[in-house]
């Protein structure tokens, strides 16, 4: 469909390289519809901020409670040591985010212009 021969890929006896820089995801539809880019590599995955709902109040005997919303952080990922994403290395890696940021943007101008940018994301936290 992409116009790209790929049959090396299935040959083990042929080295080949990896065609892409990034790999973008989505797991919210929300949020302007992009949720972070992993590296080339698979190894470092960074997820932009998104609105997380919780509760302000607890229901009772049929009245809804109330809810109550606000933006994650910007965080980053290593998947190779930590694939349950339970620490953000963001802090220790600002070269690395500032790649993966200059993707992500990229990416979010070319897919999602009619959406918020990062940028305004990133400062509604």
């Amino acid at each position: 469909m992409d116009g790209k021969d790929i049959i090396d890929y299935f040959n083990p006896n042929v080295e080949h390289k990896n065609l892409h820089v990034y790999y973008p995801f989505t797991v919210r539809k929300g949020d302007g519809g992009f949720s972070g880019v992993y590296s080339a590599d698979g190894r470092w995955k960074l997820v932009l901020p998104f609105s997380v709902k919780s509760a302000a109040t607890i229901g009772n005997d049929g009245v809804p409670g109330e809810e109550q919303r606000h933006m994650s952080k910007l965080s980053l990922y290593d998947m190779k040591n930590d694939p349950y994403e339970k620490n953000n290395v963001i802090d220790k890696y600002p070269e690395l985010v500032g790649q993966l940021m200059k993707l992500a943007r990229s990416h979010n101008q070319k897919f999602y212009s009619d959406r918020p940018s990062i940028d305004e994301r990133i400062m509604k936290k």
